[in-house]
């Protein structure tokens, strides 16, 4: 098996603290200073940086072992690993409306909009053209709010494959050059977009492919030997270069803490802060390796919350957005 090919357990235990944090936030914990941890909004840009790499990474070893890239095979291990799922969770939203006493307070016409734009994955489309924004009240009642991100993920899953192959054959296989190219471009207008038109740019796409090939560009770096000198020195406890993946994997982690610590709802979202969480995943996915934050990402516990954490994040809003709902409604039918 290629050597980048095994399994990091670390890349799960980062996928568990995404989905913890996230969690957390969609709980919306109210403190005397506001809601608690509200830089968790962020662990979103987790869940694309680790899909960037996890892609990237998946069509390159495909690439390596086959001699070529069969995008029937890649789209259908990826929907392999969405659709049963997705759908299962679709089909109990839709029975849990159909049964409860959330239609009044989301009506059955806006929920089945939302549930046809979840099926055919544009629901980040579906959203703000509605101008709901992600942590307005009325998001607190729409069960399938979260169904924006699967629409951004699977979005890039159907055009990711096609820039490879234009790459391999125009571009004389400069990945580090395009994606960063590609990166600058996104963070650029997403700048500009979060300035003017808010709500659209936190749920578009193009907002978001700086993440995704931050990611992507994690997944190139492995590739490079000057890189496996440094992990390799590394292991061996060797002088500057032995440290350089303890200081990184550190630097990570400390930029995550200070995203979300210190960040909040005001925080300009995607923008050039973003780069902060972004590139601090970054280096915890380059640099987790043989050292202390691998042990601790690869903690079982950790990583058994990760190894669930697409049901998790699949399942968890609507277990607090149907009983918000229900409160709303009996709070109505008290003051009549």
């Amino acid at each position: 098996m290629n050597k980048l090919s095994k399994y990091r357990p670390e890349i799960d235990g980062l996928g568990a603290i995404a989905v913890i944090l996230v969690i957390i936030f969609h709980a919306r914990f109210l403190t005397n200073e506001g809601f608690f941890l509200e830089g968790a909004i962020f662990s979103v840009d987790m869940f694309y940086v680790i899909s960037g790499y996890l892609m990237t990474t998946i069509i390159l070893n495909q690439i390596n072992r086959d001699g070529y890239l069969s995008y029937n095979i890649f789209i259908e291990s990826r929907i392999r690993r969405i659709w049963p799922t997705y759908f299962f969770f679709l089909i109990i939203c839709m029975i849990i409306f159909w049964t409860g006493p959330a239609e009044t307070v989301i009506s059955l016409r806006q929920f089945m909009q939302n549930v046809f734009a979840a099926t055919i994955f544009q629901s980040n489309h579906f959203f703000p053209y509605r101008i709901i924004e992600y942590s307005a009240i009325n998001s607190l009642y729409m069960p399938l709010l979260h169904t924006w991100t699967l629409s951004v993920e699977v979005q890039f899953y159907a055009l990711f494959p096609f820039l490879i192959l234009l790459i391999i054959n125009f571009l004389k296989k400069n990945f580090l050059l395009v994606f960063f190219i590609l990166s600058i471009i996104s963070i650029i207008f997403a700048e500009i977009m979060t300035r003017n038109y808010p709500i659209f740019s936190f749920y578009l796409f193009p907002t978001r492919i700086f993440e995704l090939m931050t990611g992507a560009m994690v997944s190139v770096i492995e590739r490079n030997k000057n890189y496996n000198f440094v992990i390799e020195n590394h292991e061996k406890g060797k002088g500057f270069f032995g440290r350089v993946s303890s200081y990184g994997s550190l630097l990570g982690a400390f930029l995550l803490i200070f995203t979300f610590l210190v960040f909040d709802e005001k925080t300009r979202h995607p923008s050039i802060y973003t780069i902060i969480p972004v590139l601090g995943t970054g280096l915890l996915i380059l640099f987790a390796k043989d050292n202390f934050m691998k042990n601790i990402l690869s903690n079982k516990f950790i990583v058994g919350i990760g190894l669930i954490s697409y049901s998790l994040y699949l399942f968890h809003y609507p277990i607090f957005a149907f009983p918000r709902a229900i409160q709303v409604i009996n709070e109505y039918d008290n003051v009549i």
